[in-house]
């Protein structure tokens, strides 16, 4: 088998036929194969995987899918745009199947750790129908929801125009909603 290798390897060695050459390869795959069946609960985490729209629709082990969450969980927490923030929020929206409670909790406290000075994820468009979406999925009770609508007063302080983003939340569970604040303008009255 070692001549057989180093024959197929080095081409201008070649010695066999290209009979011999495809049973090495299709004998290199058998063996490839049983490796990754070997290491099917983690060779996954070496793949730096972009798509997780693709993940959604693999069949992943529970450990992966695990790994997957996580990973999207803590680059939410760091996003350093909004843009960024909502394509982290999408890509655990494509996975709300697998999100569990645990992992719902972690998200609402992270946000919060979020490094820059206006917070790319709390601050975000799409921040809205994420939140509005992992409340509807039920797996987190209504104590960890009031905590996190406290913590978003805290943040917000005297920004209340910036709560009314949150109204639904605060509305929930009979904490003061937020009106838009503005100045009269003469269009306003009637004449």
């Amino acid at each position: 088998m070692r001549k057989k290798r180093h024959t197929a390897a080095h081409v201008a060695d070649l010695e066999f036929t290209e009979e011999d050459v495809d049973n090495y390869l299709f004998e290199m795959l058998r063996v490839v194969e049983k490796l990754q069946e070997c290491h099917a609960d983690d060779y996954l985490k070496n793949f730096d995987v972009d798509d997780y729209q693709k993940i959604a629709e693999m069949i992943a082990s529970p450990q992966d899918q695990k790994v997957f969450i996580e990973n999207l969980i803590n680059n939410l927490s760091q996003a350093h745009t909004f843009s960024a923030a909502e394509s982290y929020e999408t890509r655990i929206l494509q996975l709300r199947t697998y999100l569990s409670g645990e992992q719902i909790r972690k998200i609402l406290n992270v946000v919060f750790d979020n490094p820059y000075t206006i917070n790319q994820v709390l601050e975000a468009n799409g921040t809205l129908i994420f939140f509005k979406q992992l409340y509807d999925l039920g797996r987190v009770d209504k104590k960890n929801w009031i905590i996190f609508a406290r913590r978003l007063i805290e943040y917000f302080g005297d920004r209340e125009s910036e709560l009314v983003f949150y109204n639904w939340l605060f509305s929930k569970f009979g904490l003061p909603t937020y009106i838009i604040k503005r100045k009269v303008d003469l269009s306003d009255i009637p004449l």
